[in-house]
């Protein structure tokens, strides 16, 4: 009996490891395939957002932009074609946002020590990471400068993404592993909840 049931029982117990692994692997396969999936997703968004905000900060729009309810009639086009946008603002070489279309409030700030704000002097088109900034809310921006041809002097559009719209891609990644998944910038900082 004892011959007849070791033999079995290590059998048995082979299959069950093996099926194990075999789950696990299938499981972290699938959610790889998902992440990468997600990953695509995300860098089009950025990239198109990155095209959109490049080409409405043609040089000759500075002015145009700050006259009546140009921002606020671009916003309201964009925001129809792109529902994550949540501010759009016009800022001079000086730092300050001279023009502003959104709820917080934000014509007058000062941006001329923000990081981002002397980036996108330095190299022409600045994405942040997630950061919270006046508004205290979490947000990355798309900022992009250009040069007005009639007062020769450097200007940004500034477009900011809410970071819920990170959240929402990392929300529908279905997986039946019990780990956390968020997404992290380079330097190891939760872009989004966990």
């Amino acid at each position: 009996l004892l011959v007849a049931i070791v033999p079995m029982l290590i059998v048995a117990g082979l299959g069950y490891y093996n099926y194990g692994n075999l789950v696990e692997k299938t499981e972290l396969r699938q959610l790889e395939w998902q992440i990468d999936g997600k990953l695509k997703s995300i860098e089009h968004m950025v990239e198109s957002l990155t095209s959109i905000v490049e080409f409405t900060a043609r040089g000759d729009r500075y002015q145009e932009l700050q006259r009546g309810n140009n921002l606020e009639s671009l916003f309201r086009r964009l925001k129809r074609q792109y529902v994550f946008f949540a501010d759009l603002g016009v800022i001079n070489q000086q730092g300050i946002q001279e023009e502003y279309y959104g709820p917080y409030g934000l014509t007058g700030a000062n941006y001329v020590n923000e990081v981002w704000f002397k980036e996108v002097l330095v190299r022409d088109m600045y994405i942040s990471h997630v950061y919270t900034g006046y508004r205290q809310v979490p947000h990355f921006s798309i900022a992009v400068s250009s040069t007005d041809p009639a007062t020769n002097q450097l200007w940004v559009l500034r477009a900011t993404i809410d970071a819920a719209t990170l959240q929402r891609f990392v929300n529908t990644i279905k997986t039946n592993a019990s780990d956390d998944l968020f997404i992290i910038n380079d330097e190891g900082v939760l872009q989004t909840d966990s």
